[in-house]
C-alpha cells in the first residue's frame, strides 16, 4: 500500500505470516534500530542519504501475527531525472 499522509509518503508492506519476537531487533549508539543482516540496514541509510532525516524505516511484528515495515520519505523531495530512470528504467533482467 502506498499513500500521502501530511507531508510524507508512506510505502507499507505487511504480512500474516509467522512474524518474529521484536526483541532481536538491537540499536546503535546513535539509538537507531539495526538487524542482524546487511540489506535492511543498507536500506535505510541509502534512504537517510537520498532523502535526509525526515526519511525513516518502521519494523513492527508480532510473533504469530505477522509483520508490518512502513518506509516514509518527505512529498516534497524531487527526484533527478537520473534517478528517476533508474527507478523506472532499470534493468529488467536483473
Amino acid at each position: 500500500m502506498i499513500y500521502r499522509e501530511h507531508d510524507t509518503i508512506k510505502f507499507i508492506v505487511q504480512d500474516d505470516g509467522v512474524g518474529f519476537d521484536v526483541d532481536i531487533l538491537s540499536k546503535d549508539r546513535d539509538n537507531k534500530v539495526k538487524l542482524g543482516g546487511y540489506g535492511v540496514n543498507n536500506t535505510i541509510e541509502r534512504l537517510k542519504i537520498f532523502y535526509g532525516e525526515k526519511a525513516d524505516v518502521r519494523i513492527e511484528s508480532s510473533r504469530g501475527v505477522g509483520t508490518k515495515i512502513s518506509i516514509i520519505i518527505p512529498a516534497d523531495v524531487i527526484i533527478s531525472k537520473n534517478h528517476t530512470e533508474e527507478i523506472d528504467g532499470g534493468d529488467q533482467n536483473a
